[in-house]
């Protein structure tokens, strides 16, 4: 596959910006088109049969979670993982699954709480395995992101879901804090079940590495 050939089928009635966002997003995660690349607007929109304005627009989302950066003299390149990306991104996301957790656990059923819960326990069985482990947490995260009861949210958690899997993908739990973090996301599902909010956020940002205030 060539550097900024992409597919992505459209879904009924989608604009043209998401097709491309998602097709470029999907990419860079994938690694199809590697950090430090040039992405050419007029390029992209020959490619894929569209305009330059849906990929301009596309361009503008990438670059809000992080994936390019559009410099002064329009030149645009993929960005790299960095250390200091995983940190800040692990730090990004307790704070919005806590902010998930908060929100979306009042307004689970029962049924949605088991269900909140076996994902919770999923998550903490893989714990000492990167790429198994980034999945679980977002299944888990993604779901209460859905039941948060903010659309606004859960559309930034859509997006973001891309920049986490790129960059929290082969993140790893240091081995020492592994038990641990399998024990704290046993206490999450418990805590899910329970409907207690306020221990769940204190757990979720736990694991994130956030301390407590």
């Amino acid at each position: 596959m060539s550097p900024e050939r992409f597919e992505a089928p459209r879904g009924p009635a989608e604009p043209l910006s998401e097709t491309v966002f998602r097709a470029l997003a999907q990419a860079i995660v994938r690694g199809d088109i590697p950090p430090q690349r040039r992405l050419n607007d007029e390029r992209i929109a020959r490619q894929y049969g569209v305009s330059r304005t849906p990929v301009r627009e596309a361009f503008r989302r990438l670059e809000s979670i992080g994936f390019i950066e559009i410099y002064a003299n329009r030149r645009t390149a993929v960005t790299s993982v960095t250390a200091r990306t995983v940190r800040e991104s692990l730090t990004y996301a307790g704070y919005q699954a806590g902010f998930a957790v908060h929100a979306g656990l009042p307004l689970l059923s029962p049924d949605e709480r088991a269900e909140a819960a076996q994902l919770a326990r999923d998550a903490g069985r893989y714990v000492r395995s990167p790429a198994e482990a980034s999945t679980a947490r977002r299944r888990l995260f993604s779901y209460l992101s859905e039941h948060s009861g903010n659309p606004m949210h859960h559309t930034h958690m859509r997006d973001l879901e891309y920049a986490f899997e790129r960059n929290l993908g082969g993140y790893l739990v240091p081995p020492e804090l592994a038990a641990a973090a399998e024990a704290d996301f046993e206490a999450l599902a418990g805590a899910i079940l329970r409907g207690d909010r306020a221990q769940a956020e204190e757990i979720v940002r736990r694991l994130h590495g956030i301390d407590p205030d």
